[in-house]
């Protein structure tokens, strides 16, 4: 029994196009596609004119066999099964089952190339393990920790026994943390707008912005610390308890950048105005220091 497939595939150009079927009428027409599909899903046709007839629609076995079949019957081969066949039919079944095959073929040989020749079924996809024979030891796969540069989050991994091992935490890591605690810590309540999770998700986001090269993201981590230390200590944001600070979820935005932004340096204060009578006390001041007295 060959596949029964849903499906047919129907091209339609060289259907219609062929002469065999421009000179049929729609009556032979719908016979022909019943007819062929049958040969499609079953892999042929009986060669009885009355079950034919009676496949077609239940049509009048002498309307079949004078009208109908004359039409056909070219257009079908007898089988070694004594069925009927066509031919056309046959050959797309054959490109259909060629096609499977070369997609199976390459899809094992892309398996093959990713996880190798010796993997072993398991019904964990995450914990996948290898054979004994291949040479590798798990315990040196399941537990290497691989660190994800781009977003700096050292990744889980899971052991021979399925449980998720904790990776070991890098000074990048250890210095995030702090620097993220810091910040909110030391950041003017009052404008203290999220929490410090939210702070290490700034930092991770600014490092990503401004591409910090790995070997420079420590001390980077440590001079922007060093500014906020500066920032709170200005006189606009110790001012009324630091109301006209930034908040800390703007001062941390990475496209913005004010964390580069030092202090301003505080200006001196202006010189008090002096009144009428100092200044009149000075001039007479000055005339008595050069000599000159009141007439």
């Amino acid at each position: 029994m060959k596949e029964r497939a849903p499906y047919m595939p129907f091209f339609g150009r060289d259907f219609y196009g062929d002469l065999n079927v421009m000179s049929q009428d729609l009556e032979e027409q719908g016979a022909y596609i019943r007819l062929s599909w049958l040969c499609w899903q079953e892999g042929g046709i009986p060669a009885d004119i009355p079950t034919l007839a009676a496949i077609c629609s239940n049509t009048p076995v002498a309307r079949f066999r004078k009208k109908i079949w004359p039409k056909l019957s070219g257009l079908f081969e007898t089988a070694p099964d004594g069925r009927l066949t066509h031919r056309k039919i046959e050959s797309i079944r054959d490109g259909k089952e060629s096609f499977r095959r070369k997609c199976s073929e390459g899809g094992k040989l892309g398996n093959e190339r990713r996880w190798g020749k010796h993997r072993v079924p398991d019904a964990d996809p995450i914990n996948t393990r290898l054979a004994p024979e291949s040479g590798i030891d798990r315990k040196t796969v399941a537990f290497n920790c691989i660190y994800n540069s781009d977003t700096t989050t050292p990744q889980k991994t899971r052991g021979c026994d399925g449980e998720l091992v904790p990776p070991e935490r890098s000074e990048l890591d250890t210095t995030m943390d702090r620097v993220a605690q810091s910040i909110h810590g030391r950041h003017p309540a009052v404008r203290r707008d999220c929490g410090a999770a939210a702070v290490r998700k700034k930092l991770v986001a600014i490092l990503k912005h401004k591409s910090v090269p790995s070997s420079e993201r420590v001390s980077f981590l440590q001079a922007l610390d060093e500014t906020h230390g500066r920032m709170c200590l200005s006189p606009q944001w110790t001012k009324d308890g630091g109301a006209f600070a930034k908040s800390l979820e703007n001062w941390l935005a990475p496209t913005m950048e004010r964390y580069e932004a030092a202090p301003t340096a505080q200006s001196a204060p202006p010189a008090a105005v002096k009144n009428i009578d100092q200044l009149r006390a000075e001039r007479e001041q000055r005339r008595r220091d050069e000599g000159f007295a009141d007439a």
